[in-house]
């Protein structure tokens, strides 16, 4: 998600999301090799997912869908709604899944001293 940002401000991003109480981790591997992933947290009546990627030269397979939509499907009981945030260029390929844009989002980061 934060793809084009600064490397050490990718590598402060990572560590806290790993970091991150309540949140799970899902792989998509292939022959034992991970090809791609995501996270998601439950909030209330919410299952985020965050951070969905695949490797770049496994694009174009499938791969993203299916884990969208494997994740999406682990939706804890009660969880009314699937929920995530994109770089603007990735929202069509979301919208062809059923997702619903209601909201863009500024990401705004300060150097702390």
């Amino acid at each position: 998600f934060f793809g084009f940002a600064p490397l050490p401000f990718r590598r402060v991003m990572a560590q806290a999301t790993a970091d991150a109480a309540g949140t799970q981790l899902f792989t998509w591997r292939e022959g034992g090799e991970v090809l791609g992933g995501a996270m998601a947290c439950a909030t209330n009546e919410t299952w985020g997912l965050y951070d969905v990627g695949v490797k770049e030269p496994f694009r174009g397979r499938g791969i993203g869908r299916r884990i969208v939509e494997g994740v999406a499907n682990l939706a804890p009981y009660g969880s009314r709604f699937v929920t995530l945030q994109c770089h603007r260029p990735l929202a069509p390929w979301y919208k062809a899944m059923g997702f619903e844009e209601v909201a863009e989002m500024t990401t705004l980061t300060q150097i702390a001293n």
